[in-house]
């Protein structure tokens, strides 16, 4: 048994309620918009199914939907969700912002599973739409390879890259510097999964990788009965696909703007701080370093050291695998003291620390997909949720 939630970064998850624990991630067809509401529209046996599906493929694919509804959208889905952008087709039901008044507040499933209804907002208005999922059926006919659509999320750049890594991992953990015969393997251990998402600028938080992880771990144990510890570049490149942020920078006020948060909590939470430890606008070098290794998930003292030392130009690489001993002239934070500033507040953050570059103010703003659709963004405390 599972219940799929949508979060905020556009991704549906799937939690076992067996487990307590996040089984799949899959990316949302729609980005940077919140979703209202999530049903399921169970399959119907005299669902029609299309002329155009072809015959030679035998019977078709199951019909079993995920109906979920946006301010101004309704989006039908093909169950088992997957990221496959051809599984998903919407409809305007309910215009806002530059398109209508209405924004939707509500959907329901017709007891005989043929119609869906919608409920506006400020139009006062509600509609109720005829459902046939036979039409995502023949989509999904429409391409030979099921890897094409999420090859097609891709660049010619980005996939290129996904297939360097993934060789360049399968030759580590044979080995880097092994004079041994190779061995060739379409396959790698899950243990290479965080390796391979760093490699690609995904930075993801070790909850999101143990899920990562995990999602492979479990992918066929409901049909085998067995856990998975390997997998193959198409899996990852689902992974990546779906795991991958919906927008493509961060602003330079939004750093600020998190970086201050952060600094409110902790005068909140630490008010026997000595005066000008903790302020609304810097922190000092010992509690950036303590907050490091303490609060949110925490980083060992080695991470950091390593850390630190490749982000400040110290270390050239990471001497995890390629080079062991390219860190063991350091070995304790108080050397890499003398490279922190004394006060550390937003722009040292962001400008010495991890050294992001600032676009000039005369070129355009690389705005993220959530702030591009801020415009549809209604104040909800609900939790969008369904079970499966």
């Amino acid at each position: 048994n599972f219940i799929c939630y949508a979060n905020s970064d556009s991704k549906f998850r799937l939690f076992d309620v067996d487990s307590f624990g996040i089984r799949k991630t899959i990316a949302a067809p729609i980005r940077g918009v919140p979703v209202v509401c999530i049903s399921t529209l169970p399959e119907k046996d005299d669902f029609p199914t299309p002329p155009s599906t072809p015959t030679i493929l035998g019977k078709p694919l199951k019909k079993n939907c995920l109906i979920f509804l946006t301010n101004e959208q309704l989006w039908m889905v093909l169950i088992p969700l997957d990221g496959d952008p051809y599984k998903a087709t919407s409809i305007i039901v309910h215009p806002c912002c530059e398109h209508g008044t209405g924004y939707a507040s509500a959907l329901a499933i017709s007891r005989d599973r043929r119609f869906i209804f919608t409920a506006g907002g400020p139009d006062n208005s509600m509609h109720m739409w005829r459902a046939d999922p036979g039409v995502l059926v023949a989509q999904t006919h429409a391409y030979c390879n099921p890897m094409q659509p999420f090859y097609d999320m891709l660049t010619e750049v980005q996939l290129n890259d996904l297939k360097d890594f993934f060789y360049l991992s399968l030759l580590r953990v044979q080995g880097v510097d092994s004079m041994d015969t190779r061995k060739t393997s379409y396959t790698i251990p899950i243990t290479e999964i965080p390796n391979l998402t760093r490699a690609m600028g995904l930075f993801l938080s070790e909850f999101d990788v143990e899920n990562m992880m995990n999602e492979v771990k479990y992918s066929q144990y409901s049909s085998t009965g067995f856990l998975i510890d390997e997998f193959d570049l198409d899996t990852f490149i689902k992974l990546y696909v779906n795991y991958r942020l919906p927008y493509d920078s961060t602003s330079v006020e939004e750093l600020e703007e998190n970086f201050k948060t952060i600094l409110d909590s902790l005068e909140s939470k630490e008010s026997s701080q000595p005066e000008n430890e903790i302020s609304s606008q810097s922190i000092s070098r010992d509690s950036f370093l303590k907050l490091l290794q303490t609060a949110g998930e925490p980083i060992s003292r080695k991470n950091l050291v390593e850390s630190l030392s490749v982000l400040l130009g110290l270390a050239p690489v990471s001497g995890n695998f390629e080079d062991s001993c390219i860190l063991k002239d350091l070995q304790d934070l108080k050397e890499i003291d003398q490279y922190l500033p004394p006060y550390i507040n937003g722009e040292e953050f962001y400008r010495t620390i991890l050294g992001t570059d600032v676009c000039e103010s005369d070129q355009p703003d690389m705005v993220n997909a959530r702030r591009r659709m801020q415009c549809k963004t209604t104040p909800s405390d609900e939790c969008c949720q369904t079970e499966l």
